[in-house]
């Protein structure tokens, strides 16, 4: 059984109805971190809902996951307008550990990371807000790290059937603001790399409020 999966969301919920009617394998928990202004709900019984009263981000959502399942020895996440294809969960499952980050073809739309990759290499940089770069920024601090051999790259078979990111595709308000935040976060990420990734940002209240999408 999969200890937990965590689906941060932001909007499209019936993407994440989609997503949910998709799985086929034994989930012990299915976490929905809700950034959105939505409310949402279901009647799942295995599903736990966060109704947030603000958007946390995509590395702050993670964290979450992570940080409210402590114990577990791998976290599987999942982005909303993921579609599991037949199989694909238990191979995922099987594939992931302790000791692994793994991939899947649609790479961090749908991934499990292990305990000892974050116990070496921490959680996600959260000042990557509210989303892009925080996955290329931890995949290089990953290869720079002791535990690199763990890392597994898209040999597990996902779909987005109907395209990616789409959060910011079906509001054009978000891909207006997203143009701007995401060259800042890149601008981010050049100084991180340029510091070899040996610098690791905090959550900071004046990029909180610069980076807002939902204003």
């Amino acid at each position: 059984m999969i200890p937990v999966i965590i689906i941060p969301i932001l909007n499209r919920y019936d993407l994440l109805e989609q997503n949910f009617a998709s799985m086929d394998y034994p989930v012990g928990e299915i976490l929905v971190i809700n950034n959105g202004k939505e409310k949402y709900e279901t009647d799942r019984p295995n599903v736990r809902v966060l109704n947030l009263p603000s958007n946390l981000g995509m590395s702050g959502s993670w964290n979450l996951g992570i940080k409210l399942y402590p114990h577990e020895k791998y976290w599987m996440f999942s982005s909303a307008d993921t579609h599991w294809l037949p199989g694909s969960m238990e191979k995922l499952h099987n594939e992931s550990g302790s000791e692994y980050l793994v991939m899947t073809t649609e790479g961090w739309s749908a991934f499990s990371i292990g305990e000892n990759i974050v116990k070496e290499v921490g959680l996600f940089d959260e000042y990557f807000y509210p989303i892009y770069y925080e996955d290329n920024d931890y995949y290089e601090r990953v290869m720079r790290s002791s535990v690199k051999d763990g890392y597994k790259h898209g040999t597990i078979q996902v779909t987005a059937p109907h395209g990616a990111s789409q959060t910011i595709h079906s509001d054009q308000k978000l891909l207006n603001r997203n143009h701007e935040t995401f060259v800042k976060n890149g601008d981010y990420f050049r100084k991180k790399q340029s510091e070899d990734f040996k610098v690791m940002g905090t959550w900071n209240i004046d990029r909180r409020r610069d980076q807002e999408w939902l204003r």
